[in-house]
């Protein structure tokens, strides 16, 4: 690897974005190749369990129990549903309706929203 070499601007998604070029490199090949590379490895990582003889269905039964049942839980799972809701409504305004954005502003609003549901347990009043 050659270390000297410079780096296109272009290529970096927050430059391009600020400098309103497409990004070209992150929407084309990253975004396809995360998504194809998280499911190969969940789908690897459960059929392993399976083979383990860890994955049941009285046990899959129990943990989706206690998951619904579990407040904090489901506190986050409302958090972050609305941020993503309010997320696309925003991208969806700002964008005039474009896929990309909408799914981008999608994904902000989720960390927006996981990181409401921290501030606020963090300094409520007890």
């Amino acid at each position: 690897m050659d270390w000297n070499r410079k780096i296109d601007p272009s290529n970096i998604p927050v430059v391009a974005l600020v400098r309103k070029q497409s990004v070209g490199l992150s929407a084309r090949t990253v975004f396809p190749l995360t998504v194809v590379g998280g499911l190969s490895i969940a789908y690897g990582k459960l059929y392993n369990s399976y083979l383990d003889g860890k994955l049941d269905a009285d046990g899959v039964d129990d943990r989706a129990y206690r998951i619904i049942h579990n407040r904090g839980q489901v506190k986050v799972d409302q958090y972050t549903a609305l941020g993503a809701m309010v997320g696309v409504f925003a991208g969806i305004l700002i964008s005039r309706g474009r896929p990309g954005s909408t799914l981008s502003s999608a994904c902000l609003g989720i960390v927006c929203g996981i990181t409401s549901h921290l501030a606020e347990e963090r300094f409520a009043p007890k």
